[in-house]
């Protein structure tokens, strides 16, 4: 409930701080968030798989000139509500490992390996 609740401050939050913040810090604070975003999405790919892709790199720039073009285009909300009617409202659960045959939780240093 408790996380509900932040959830729910947070994205208040988000929704007010454009109209309060001075040029500046919105700018500021847009720019951390697509960092945020790209560092993010990097972790995702190369983390668990440990390959140099610099495909996420070429999709955020993609990304953020669609965005600049539509954004120059049509009044602000327009794009935000459009985005938020196309993104998924949770994320899907992970997938069951493939089992290896082994009983035991410790996969690696099992005896029956």
């Amino acid at each position: 409930m408790a996380a509900k609740l932040a959830g729910a401050a947070l994205g208040a939050a988000l929704l007010v701080a454009p109209h309060l913040l001075p040029t500046y810090y919105r700018s500021l604070t847009l720019a951390i968030l697509a960092d945020v975003a790209l560092a993010v999405s990097w972790a995702f790919f190369s983390g668990p798989t440990r390959y140099l892709s610099l495909a996420t790199g070429a999709f955020f720039g993609a990304g953020a000139y669609t965005t600049a073009v539509v954004m120059a285009r049509l009044p602000w909300p327009l794009p935000v509500v459009a985005a938020a009617a196309v993104a998924p409202g949770r994320p899907s659960p992970p997938r069951p490992r493939p089992s290896s045959g082994c009983p035991c939780s410790a996969r690696s240093t099992c005896p029956a390996r």
